[in-house]
């Protein structure tokens, strides 16, 4: 990777990591019913986001390179896309997730840099965001972008439960 290349990573991992604290901070606090609320005009709740990033992140930079995604295949359907929460969310399953949001970017980071992915092909991917995602760079890069997406809608969430 050359140096420009590094550098614009290494922005995007900064802007991920950063967009994940701000959400971890956002839930801080919220009880396990409040983030298990589906406010109306809503298809999904607090907990469920903060499971869908987890699952996205698998999918788009795992499962798309052709490895087994770290997540039970049970949540990777419940939690995917597409989906909606169909159950509660329990605080035991609450506080995993939690601990997932920040530990899953950093392995994430880890893999890119120690060559990890290296000698796979990525499997294209048309998003719903209407982008072709073509190659793992690509996937973290898409990766910043929904995953700010979905804390604006943790925001908007939180904002019609505490009303």
């Amino acid at each position: 990777m050359d140096q420009g290349q590094d550098k614009y990573m290494n922005n995007t991992f900064d802007i991920i990591r950063t967009t994940r604290s701000n959400f971890l901070r956002l839930v801080d606090g919220l009880s396990e019913e409040q983030l298990n609320h589906v406010p109306a005009g809503f298809n999904n709740n607090i907990a469920w986001n903060l499971a869908h990033i987890l699952v996205v992140q698998q999918t788009l930079c795992y499962v798309r390179m052709g490895f087994e995604s770290q997540i039970p295949q049970q949540d990777m359907k419940r939690f995917g896309k597409g989906s909606r929460p169909d159950q509660w969310i329990g605080k035991e399953e609450i506080a995993l997730f939690k601990s997932q949001v920040m530990e899953q970017i950093a392995q994430l980071e880890k893999d890119f840099r120690s060559g990890f992915f290296e000698e796979r092909e990525y499997e294209k991917l048309l998003t719903s965001y209407g982008l072709t995602v073509d190659s793992l760079e690509y996937a973290i890069s898409y990766l910043a972008t929904h995953d700010a997406l979905h804390y604006g809608y943790v925001l908007a969430l939180k904002r019609a439960i505490e009303q």
